[in-house]
């Protein structure tokens, strides 16, 4: 063959099919010394069945290593993540509020520290909360006992205002039917005060004229004769003032009392009463000073003004034995504003309350003494409130007293009620 022969000549060995049609792999030496070549022939089969069981040795052991690879990646992969699986099913279950009666953690290393740490970690958290459950479930009990206790107390109470409430009504009651029995004995009374007064006005009117006929009749009487005159005279005048002040508080409270509101110097009426009654100070050596400023017209009624003014002057004058009675008023704003001041006897604190109460009197002796009927002051208090104004008092005992009101300016008429 010439093929082989080439290859023999170059040295190699060759791959090729025999005469037997067999494919061989031939091998050559030459031999020098004959010039002979041997060749060895070996079918590819035989060849090859050694390499061929090597690489099925080596996909079997490539294989298995596979196969252990995925077997050994498995196990560890299950090693690693079990435990975190369990320690997340721990946590979801305790968050949850449920407890985890499942498997434990065992791979011996961190994992299984932190699943037992976090075991007692339950422990201890269940152990302070049965702590604070006993101890939620004792205040509990105790604050059911307190609220109990309380709650009968309060029930207790409430029966006892209950039975305040219904004393009170019926008190409340009383009163009214009381009060009402009270204003119809008011009333009465004033309507007895208006017609008796009525009847004393009239016969006292004769009294007084036939009494300064009398007194023209009688030429140069003695001095005794003189003392039962003046002595008439001066009682039918006190009396005739006692009258005159029932039926104006009669009036008063029967709603009758107007006043006729006009323009009207405050100042010149004040002026004029110091004036009228200055004999009654000089008497008794007291000095009457005027300190009312230029107030100017004011809407009141004068005469009822005049009135106020002459009862706290002579209330003044009364009580003072010696020193002064000064009469101050001022324009403060829209009121105007009046001051009567004395230094008298004075009056105890705690009977200014009842000072402008109708017949009451501080002092009944003194006030026998100075002929005081107690209707003066409750008359000035509802003129005075009548104008819209207050009246209020100070005083010291051995001091003196201090009468102080204010009328408001630019008001328009108003009946009393």
């Amino acid at each position: 063959n010439k093929e082989i022969s080439n290859n023999v000549l170059k040295g190699k060995g060759v791959y090729y099919t025999n005469e037997e049609e067999r494919a061989v792999l031939s091998a050559h030496k030459a031999i020098d010394n004959l010039g002979w070549c041997v060749i060895s022939e070996l079918g590819v089969k035989e060849a090859m069945s050694t390499a061929t069981m090597l690489r099925r040795i080596l996909f079997f052991i490539y294989l298995g290593f596979v196969l252990l690879s995925i077997g050994l990646g498995n196990f560890l992969s299950r090693r690693l993540t079990r435990p975190i699986e369990i320690l997340k099913k721990k946590f979801e279950m305790y968050s949850s509020g449920e407890k985890y009666c499942g498997p434990e953690v065992r791979s011996r290393d961190e994992l299984e520290e932190l699943s037992k740490a976090f075991d007692e970690m339950v422990l201890k958290i269940e152990k302070i909360q049965k702590k604070l459950w006993k101890s939620e479930k004792k205040k509990q009990k105790e604050l059911e006992k307190e609220v109990d206790k309380k709650t009968k107390e309060l029930r207790k109470k409430v029966e006892e205002l209950e039975k305040i409430e219904r004393a009170m009504r019926n008190m409340m009651d009383d009163m009214a039917e009381a009060n009402e029995k009270l204003k119809a004995l008011d009333k009465a009374k004033s309507e007895f005060l208006n017609i008796v007064s009525h009847e004393l006005k009239t016969p006292l009117t004769s009294v007084i004229a036939y009494m300064d006929i009398l007194e023209g009749l009688i030429k140069n009487p003695d001095e005794e004769k003189r003392g039962c005159i003046d002595a008439i005279k001066r009682n039918s005048r006190n009396l005739k003032n006692l009258i005159g002040n029932i039926l104006e508080i009669a009036r008063m409270e029967s709603g009758k009392f107007e006043l006729i509101i006009q323009e009207n110097d405050v100042g010149l009426i004040v002026e004029e009463v110091l004036k009228d009654i200055r004999s009654l100070s000089d008497k008794k050596g007291l000095k009457l000073v005027n300190k009312v400023g230029n107030i100017g017209k004011i809407r009141v009624d004068g005469e009822r003004f005049r009135e106020v003014i002459t009862n706290l002057v002579s209330n003044a004058i009364k009580f003072t034995e010696k020193g002064s009675v000064t009469v101050f008023g001022e324009r403060l704003g829209n009121k105007a504003y009046f001051e009567v001041r004395d230094t008298g006897v004075g009056i105890p604190k705690d009977k200014i309350g009842n000072l402008f109460e109708k017949f009451y009197q501080v002092d009944a002796s003194v006030s026998r003494k100075f002929n005081g009927t107690g209707l003066g002051l409750a008359i000035t208090k509802k003129i005075v409130e009548a104008h819209g104004g207050k009246i209020t008092v100070e005083s010291e005992v051995g001091k003196g007293t201090i009468f102080k009101f204010y009328i408001p300016i630019k008001k328009s008429e108003r009946r009393l009620k």
